[in-house]
């Protein structure tokens, strides 16, 4: 699977946000994104599933326009965890199986396989115990624990995930990026998330996106010129950015 971007364009009405973002993703890739607050991380994974529409530029899957894709295509190629919390009051079961809407039959119905992968994903991400509760009795990291399982639960090749360590505390949070990693490496899956935790994400994912002054860079974060980059954007007289160990220590 190929995910390419060429000459994308993102943003609002008279807000551009990041300008002639070119990229080429695909099957396997675990990429984080990030860069300071309000640069466009949320607002570039909300254009690429779709959610809002690019100011130009085009995407393309396996050499498909984007724009050529209904509504259920999209939602078998594309999965998005967003930082927002569910508004609709079910339990965590029935949030599962909205995941599975778009390979439903005419009647709606799920099959013996779909409730098996919903069983599957409840037990990969350790939620089992929680799919007979009502979404709004979960705590902020059981809840954003339920999102995730909902993405996965699509089997899309593609999942995008806007901070999904959000609310979640420090186990949660490694056992969340570990279950992405592995997930993108053992099934083929296409990973891109936003986050702010860098020091646990720099030294695991293959290639960065960085967004900043309205431009995107690709890179591995091997490179020096990536290196550079996070330095001169984070660094300041507290912290620096170690380019050996991937992460940022206090001074």
């Amino acid at each position: 699977m190929e995910f390419i971007a060429k000459n994308l364009r993102i943003g609002y009405p008279n807000k551009d946000l990041v300008n002639d973002i070119h990229f080429e993703a695909n099957s396997g890739d675990f990429i984080v994104l990030i860069g300071k607050n309000g640069e466009g991380k949320s607002t570039l994974l909300k254009t690429l599933a779709q959610i809002i529409s690019p100011i130009s530029g085009e995407l393309f899957i396996d050499g498909q326009s984007v724009k050529e894709l209904s509504p259920s295509q999209i939602a078998k190629k594309i999965a998005i965890v967003l930082t927002t919390k569910p508004e609709i009051e079910l339990q965590v079961n029935e949030i599962l199986q909205l995941g599975r809407h778009a390979f439903t039959n005419f009647y709606d119905k799920l099959t013996e396989n779909d409730l098996k992968i919903i069983n599957e994903i409840a037990n990969l991400v350790d939620i089992k115990h929680l799919m007979n509760q009502s979404i709004s009795e979960l705590s902020d990291g059981e809840q954003q624990k339920v999102m995730i399982a909902r993405a996965l639960v699509q089997e899309t090749p593609i999942i995008l995930l806007d901070e999904p360590t959000t609310h979640l505390d420090l186990e949660n949070k490694a056992l969340i990026l570990k279950l992405l990693k592995k997930i993108s490496k053992e099934q083929g899956k296409l990973v891109i998330f936003s986050t702010h935790e860098l020091n646990l994400s720099l030294p695991i994912v293959d290639k960065l996106w960085l967004i900043n002054q309205k431009k995107l860079t690709e890179d591995s974060i091997c490179k020096n010129t990536i290196s550079s980059q996070i330095t001169n954007l984070f660094n300041n007289k507290n912290i620096r950015y170690d380019s050996d160990c991937h992460t940022f220590k206090l001074i």
